[in-house]
């Protein structure tokens, strides 16, 4: 998988740089690509799909640590389904997909545990390891992780928030 996520975000830098000012839709359609259209056009985010496909990325934190497998040269982000049949679970959003994988950040709380042959890291150990697409993801993955941690609460009256169908926030 980390090959195809190589190339997939080899393929976005590539046009990227060749065309700057793409239309939203054209070319690769990875997430870092859709993710800047998503920016430069104002449009809101994705909603979790009913089922997630086995080769869902799951972009899972504990505190500011991501889990990752692999070797610390080559970290590895782990499959969704993997970390199900791990019993690590926890709040679910949907970031989009990285060419035909699904991306999926994942609050997890800070007692989850460490399975064997997976590590928690911090994303600055993990510059220059990952794909910088992948890392883009992680990094947009942890904001959408923590901003959903602080803000359980209205600021103002201490009202629980809820979540509105098609947005974020």
């Amino acid at each position: 998988m980390n090959s195809q996520v190589d190339e997939l975000a080899g393929q976005d830098q590539s046009l990227r740089e060749s065309d700057p000012a793409r239309a939203p839709g054209q070319g690769v359609t990875g997430l870092l690509s859709d993710y800047l259209d998503l920016i430069r056009f104002g449009h809101t985010v994705f909603a979790l799909p009913f089922a997630l496909a086995a080769d869902t990325l799951a972009f899972a934190f504990r505190d500011a640590r991501m889990l990752v497998g692999g070797t610390d040269e080559a970290p590895l982000v782990p499959p969704f389904p993997q970390l199900e049949q791990l019993g690590i679970r926890g709040d679910r959003h949907y970031l989009g997909a990285l060419g035909a994988a699904g991306c999926v950040a994942i609050h997890l709380t800070a007692d989850a545990p460490e399975p064997a042959g997976w590590r928690y890291a911090g994303l600055r150990a993990l510059f220059f390891r990952l794909p910088e697409a992948v890392l883009a993801i992680a990094a947009r993955a942890f904001q959408v992780v923590e901003w959903d941690r602080t803000h359980r609460y209205c600021g103002r009256c201490g009202t629980p928030t809820r979540d509105k169908p098609g947005e974020r926030a």
